[in-house]
């Protein structure tokens, strides 16, 4: 497995990994006060932020993408994160915004590998070249007939179905809404 990652291309199961969108007018706002990072970037790009208490602990690392205006999907760990970093998000977010927890509904798959590209390149509809997709982008597009979302995060391509392509330079890592595989 280390070594196929290593010279190839290799698939892990992602699945603990949750996205929590918020939606609305003000979303940018809300997250300038509730994660550590400058959240006011442009659409299509990403950040990594810490979500703290109020006593300054941390309580997540996040990485988050700006989807549109208004629209941000935060990414969590796995475990119980996806009930008590929603919980906190809802506690101090307006009533105005909308926020949908893309958990039991979403599997997560990660392709790693200096082959990541060549094999995903020919099934997403979005263009994974450096220049078209540069690191910490986020894209909308499809991998094959599969509504991804795909952001890059440490240099290394993910994907994910309307959840997360995260881009690395060689990984990939995908949240695929289950209904797909029914």
């Amino acid at each position: 497995e280390h070594q196929a990652v290593r010279d190839r291309v290799a698939m892990f199961d992602m699945t603990t990994f949750t996205g929590i969108e918020i939606a609305g007018e003000g979303t940018m706002e809300f997250l300038q006060r509730l994660l550590t990072n400058d959240m006011d970037c442009s659409v299509g790009r990403m950040r990594y932020a810490a979500m703290l208490n109020e006593d300054g602990g941390i309580l997540a690392d996040l990485t988050v993408a700006r989807l549109d205006r208004d629209r941000y999907l935060l990414t969590t760990g796995g475990g119980n994160s996806a009930t008590l970093h929603s919980r906190w998000i809802r506690e101090h977010a307006p009533e105005s915004l909308s926020i949908t927890v893309h958990d039991s509904s979403r599997s997560g798959v990660g392709v790693w590998g200096p082959e990541a590209r060549e094999l995903l390149g020919p099934l997403v509809e979005a263009d994974l070249s450096d220049d078209a997709f540069p690191f910490y982008a986020v894209r909308e597009t499809y991998l094959e007939s599969l509504p991804v979302t795909m952001p890059t995060q440490f240099d290394h391509p993910f994907f994910s179905s309307r959840a997360n392509l995260l881009k690395t330079e060689d990984s990939f890592f995908s949240q695929i809404p289950k209904f797909h595989f029914e």
